[in-house]
């Protein structure tokens, strides 16, 4: 049989109290995680932009923003509130009456 060592096998004997431990240090916020200056163009100035260039559905505005499907609907519907976009019959989106 082996001896057992002299203290408890659950416990851990540490040189220095802070050994073994992992503090957590915060960064400060970094310039990326500020707010939008009015310098930056948002997601919806791009969609406007796209629209104004000649895209006309949902699929295609997503191809030339690389905006998420769901991100571009809701600034078409922003945009389509405000009068910048307005939809045609048949479901294309087109700019809107005060751009034509």
């Amino acid at each position: 049989m082996i001896a057992l060592p002299d203290r408890h096998i659950w416990q851990r004997e540490t040189a220095k109290p802070t050994a073994n431990r992992l503090h957590l240090v915060k960064e400060p916020a970094t310039p990326a995680a500020a707010p939008v200056s009015a310098g930056t163009e948002t997601n919806r100035d791009r969609v406007l932009q796209a629209v104004h260039d000649g895209a006309r559905t949902l699929r295609d505005i997503t191809d030339r923003t690389g905006i998420n499907k769901g991100t571009v609907s809701r600034e078409i519907k922003a945009l389509t509130a405000t009068g910048a976009l307005r939809k045609s019959d048949d479901g294309m989106v087109l700019p809107g009456q005060e751009a034509a």
